[in-house]
C-alpha cells in the first residue's frame, strides 16, 4: 500500500537475526525488507524458509547474464500499490524452484508468502523486469517456452497475470497421403 518502504540489507545478520550468509566481497547476501508504517510491521520478502541461511542475494532488477538481459536504468515497479513485491533471486524460496539459477518471485504481504513467477525448472535464468502499478501485470524474461507458440529458444518477455494467457496453437495433424 501507499507509504510502504522496500529496502535492501547486506549485513551478516538481518533485522530479525536472519543469517544472511556471505556473498560477494564478504558482505552478507542482499535481502529485501518491506516496512509498513501503518501497522509498524517489517517483513523479509526474500529470506529463505525458516531455519535456512542465505546463499545468494536478491535483486530488484535484471542484470546482464550470458546475453539474456541488458540492465538499463529504467526504474521498474518492484513494489506495487497493492503492496506486492517483485524480485529476482537464485535462492530457491519454494520447493518448485529446482534449477539453481535466478528466477523471478512475488511476495504477497497479505499472506506473507512468496510465489515463483517462472517454472523454476529451466536450466537458464529467468528474470523479473517490471510490473504495472497495481501489480496485476508482471513482466518476466525467460528463454523457456511458456506457450505453444514459442519455438525459438530465445529470451522472450511474458506477461504473468491471473486469468491471462493465449489459446494454444491447434494440434498439428498428419498430412493426407491420398490413400483411403
Amino acid at each position: 500500500p501507499a507509504g510502504d518502504l522496500l529496502f535492501p540489507v547486506r549485513l551478516p545478520k538481518g533485522p530479525f537475526g536472519y543469517n544472511q550468509g556471505t556473498c560477494e566481497g564478504g558482505f552478507g547476501c542482499r535481502e529485501l525488507y518491506l516496512y509498513n508504517p501503518a501497522t509498524g510491521t517489517l517483513a523479509c520478502v526474500s529470506c529463505g524458509p525458516a531455519g535456512t541461511h542465505a546463499i545468494a542475494g536478491a535483486e530488484l532488477s535484471a542484470y546482464a547474464v550470458q546475453g539474456g538481459i541488458q540492465k538499463d536504468y529504467h526504474q521498474n515497479t518492484a513494489l506495487a500499490t497493492s503492496g506486492r513485491v517483485f524480485f529476482n533471486t537464485p535462492e530457491a524460496l519454494v520447493a518448485e524452484d529446482t534449477n539453481g539459477v535466478t528466477d523471478p518471485y512475488e511476495y504477497d504481504p497479505a499472506t506473507g508468502r512468496v510465489r515463483l513467477l517462472s517454472t523454476g525448472d529451466s536450466p537458464s535464468p529467468s528474470y523479473f523486469l517490471d510490473a504495472s502499478a497495481d501489480g496485476s501485470d508482471v513482466f518476466i524474461d525467460t528463454n523457456q517456452a511458456l506457450v505453444g507458440w514459442d519455438h525459438d529458444g530465445a529470451y522472450d518477455i511474458y506477461d504473468v497475470r491471473s486469468g491471462g494467457g493465449f489459446p494454444e496453437p491447434p494440434p498439428v495433424t498428419a498430412p493426407c497421403n491420398g490413400a483411403s
